[in-house]
């Protein structure tokens, strides 16, 4: 069952993201909304073209902004949908 919740993209290794980055993710999302379509955090990386820990960061980061928010499946974090705001 999906719940919504704050800041719950999984921790990813610290650092920082470029905006470079946060804009594939972006645009990565953006395709999927236009094609009806959704997407997890497990799947996102590989339409972004980013190592899975960049896109994490990239998804706290963007959700802490308020561009997206995660619907987190309890028993699995990485099976939670990534919904652009």
């Amino acid at each position: 069952m999906a719940r919504p919740a704050t800041d719950t993209a999984p921790c990813a290794e610290p650092g920082e993201t470029t905006p470079e980055e946060r804009q594939r993710v972006v645009e990565a999302l953006r395709r999927i909304r236009q094609a009806g379509g959704k997407v997890t955090l497990r799947e996102l990386h590989r339409l972004a073209a980013l190592p899975q820990p960049v896109v994490l960061r990239c998804v706290r980061h963007l959700e802490r902004a308020g561009a997206v928010r995660v619907e987190q499946m309890e028993h699995d974090p990485l099976a939670g949908e990534v919904v652009l705001l």
